[in-house]
């Protein structure tokens, strides 16, 4: 096992017995902590915040996208709505990975939203 300098800024917590992972470290006293974290490949967390993937449109039905794995519900809000609503669109998650189920929930959100 190698021994790692701990960095003040990083959230280090105590492990209750030696663990065989890449991450591990000894303390002063010789606990062995395990960093709380993915690591990247220098063994240092990563600063950069994890980015959103875009909304992917799918063929054939025009307020339906996914993100992922998760479909999502996206309308345009008409011109004469807007500054009643304070929105230029209506987006949410229709709470799905399934395909079938996203149809159905957009069909229905659609309704909802044409109301």
């Amino acid at each position: 096992m190698v021994e790692r300098v701990l960095p003040k800024h990083h959230t280090w917590v105590r492990f209750p017995s030696p663990a065989r992972l890449n991450s591990q470290i000894v303390d002063a006293q010789g606990k062995v902590l395990i960093y709380k974290g993915k690591m990247n490949q220098a063994d240092t967390k990563s600063d950069t915040p994890k980015a959103k993937t875009a909304l992917v449109a799918v063929p054939g039905h025009t307020r339906l996208f996914r993100r992922g794995a998760i479909y999502y519900f996206r309308a345009k809000v008409p011109e004469e709505l807007r500054p009643l609503l304070q929105k230029k669109e209506i987006r949410y998650s229709l709470k799905t990975a399934d395909f079938k189920k996203a149809k159905q929930a957009c069909n229905i959100a659609s309704v909802k939203a044409d109301a």
